[in-house]
């Protein structure tokens, strides 16, 4: 008779254990596959982490060529692993060549500064269409370029000045 009820309490035991594992395995997260992301997902997310554009192509088509995969195993967090390689790319960066800085000429700047008028003209004369490389200047980006070739030409202004 004892023998059965501790049979019996056994048994119970053994049912419960069984049920709660299958109830931790039926909450645990199930690892999710990653959604590969486009380049314009990992551009916009460069944006955020200031990482510049050439760098997140870099990014796309290093592990657009490994199908995602960090050494051996699947990528799990995408945007965790741009994060990394903005933190590294410092190490991978190539040294500038170096040139000889002399002073240009004022005939090179005088060239800038006209390349510089040309393309102020340009933008004046475009308007809200599209231009001959089919970029379409909306007013906002437009207006920002024209402030940058202006910036940029009253620099060279002063320059020729000072020569």
């Amino acid at each position: 008779m004892i023998k059965s009820a501790l049979e019996q309490l056994v048994d119970d035991l053994a049912a419960q254990v069984a049920e709660l594992k299958a109830h931790i395995e039926s909450t645990k997260e199930k690892p999710t596959k990653l959604k590969r992301p486009s380049l314009d997902d990992i551009k916009s997310e460069g944006i955020k982490t200031g990482l510049p554009a050439l760098d997140c192509e870099s990014f796309y088509n290093y592990y657009e060529a490994n199908g995602w995969k960090v050494g051996r195993n699947p990528m799990k967090n995408w945007k965790a692993a741009l994060s990394n390689w903005k933190r590294n790319s410092s190490q991978y960066q190539r040294p500038a060549l170096q040139v000889k800085d002399r002073p240009k000429t004022t005939w090179e700047l005088t060239q800038q500064l006209n390349a510089i008028v040309d393309e102020m003209s340009q933008l004046k004369s475009y308007g809200g269409f599209t231009d001959a490389f089919g970029f379409h200047w909306s007013d906002e980006t437009k207006r920002l370029r024209f402030v940058q070739l202006k910036i940029a030409r009253d620099g060279l202004k002063s320059k020729i000045i000072e020569t």
